[in-house]
């Protein structure tokens, strides 16, 4: 039987959910079924390596000036190529595997929607008048589709949710106790972990600003920050400013998160908008509890007051008051939490889960049904 050919086309890969959805596609397509390859339109980024485990990785090297030839490139190996699929991620991705599909003979696109915000009017105005060039669309989350639809990026009958999935192999419960020795943090220090690009939609400022406050009544409590971005400088000062410096350890871009997952006794997500919040479901797949802000996605991940906390975004003393109340649970119910948490992941966000579905869209779009 003849292989699907996809080609699953991305901005970059930098490590962000996106990217770590294509990466769990490449990783757990069939083999003996699918052909794939990874093209970054930017030069490669850190999850390369891993993605050349499972399938051929090929880099544009765009940058913004040289947006033009990388089109150029994406032409020329697509009529090489010659995909049934081409499968776009992020929004220069998606505009430009739309704009050169057709030219090139792919009559197959399918795009994936991975947040509620699109950068601006001007970009939503790209998207909105190009949705007509897909043929099947992908939402992360039942909030992702309903903005789609409401802001008419995506006509409703060509999405479907599927949810991002959880590498379960990976992200499972192990000893607390050897993973704060391997990070230098003692048994009775109170750990609180957050897990994301140190970007504005990370909310950061408002994490340190609750910390300060938890901080303030419990002395043993440490703040672990994994991930990196453009303001790490700045949340490095603001920590300084709140008298928290040192208790606040950033830890830079890791390759080690279930073991920094598995170090905590709350994960707290301080996200101000989200599509799917891959890192937070990582957590819960490690059986930690969860404090989040109640946005977009979150609440079909997290069940407040059941497997975690939910407060308002930009709320600094919400977030706060919901942390204290986490570190104050006896121990059986925070496990009990946890446990809950664990079982959501495991049987609605799997990435098997999540393959299978994409694989099902890809063998539907392709006959025709």
């Amino acid at each position: 039987m003849k292989k699907i050919k996809v080609i699953e086309l991305i901005t970059g890969l930098e490590r962000g959910g996106a990217e770590r959805v294509v990466a769990d596609i490449a990783r757990l397509l069939p083999k003996d079924s699918f052909e794939v390859t990874v093209v970054s339109l930017k030069k490669e980024g850190p999850l390369a390596k891993e993605v050349r485990e499972y399938a051929r990785v090929v880099s544009l090297n765009a940058s913004t000036v040289t947006m033009p030839i990388a089109c150029i490139r994406l032409i020329r190996f697509l009529l090489q190529e010659k995909p049934d699929i081409l499968h776009t991620h992020l929004f220069h991705a998606d505009i430009m595997g739309r704009m050169v599909a057709r030219l090139c003979g792919v009559k197959t696109v399918v795009t994936t929607l991975h947040n509620v915000r699109y950068g601006g009017w001007s970009r939503e105005v790209l998207l909105r008048t190009t949705s007509f060039l897909i043929s099947s669309a992908v939402a992360v989350s039942q909030e992702v589709a309903c903005t789609a639809t409401r802001k008419k990026i995506m006509p409703a009958r060509k999405i479907q949710v599927i949810y991002n999935g959880i590498n379960m192999e990976r992200f499972i419960r192990g000893d607390i106790r050897r993973a704060r020795e391997s990070l230098g943090l003692l048994p009775e220090d109170e750990v609180l972990v957050n897990v994301g690009r140190m970007s504005e939609q990370k909310g950061h400022r408002y994490l340190l600003e609750a910390f300060a406050r938890v901080y303030a009544t419990h002395p043993r409590a440490k703040l672990l920050l994994a991930g990196d971005g453009p303001l790490r400088d700045s949340l490095r000062s603001r920590a300084k400013e709140l008298g928290v410096a040192h208790a606040v350890v950033f830890l830079g871009n890791r390759d080690d998160i279930p073991t920094i997952l598995n170090a905590a006794d709350v994960f707290v997500f301080s996200s101000l908008w989200e599509g799917f919040a891959l890192a937070l479901a990582e957590a819960m797949a490690c059986g930690k509890i969860v404090v989040s802000t109640h946005v977009a996605g979150v609440p079909e991940i997290v069940q407040d007051g059941t497997s975690g906390f939910l407060v308002e975004a930009k709320n600094s003393s919400q977030l706060a008051g919901a942390i204290e109340r986490a570190l104050l649970l006896p121990a059986q119910e925070r496990a009990l939490m946890g446990e809950r948490a664990s079982s959501i992941v495991h049987e609605k966000f799997s990435a098997q889960n999540m393959a299978r579905e994409y694989q099902q869209l890809y063998e539907r779009v392709t006959s025709g049904s």
